[in-house]
């Protein structure tokens, strides 16, 4: 994935992502009931990749990804 434009990625994944600071935030595996995960994608100054990474979700998070768009 490194290295990859926005629009790849977002071709790829699809339109659902949370934006913020030049990051998109896809959460994986979400419900109401269960935990999931989040994936983030930084991009550089071109909008290439410039890293990947996971983070466990908990409820808080969750709670906040919903409710405070």
């Amino acid at each position: 994935m490194i290295g990859k434009t926005k629009e790849d990625i977002i071709s790829n994944f699809g339109k659902n992502y949370v934006e913020s600071d030049n990051i998109l935030y896809y959460t994986i595996n979400r419900t109401w009931f269960t935990k999931g995960m989040t994936l983030s994608i930084k991009f550089d100054q071109y909008d290439r990749v410039k890293s990947v990474s996971t983070m466990k979700n908990n409820y808080t998070l969750i709670w906040h990804s919903v409710f405070d768009r």
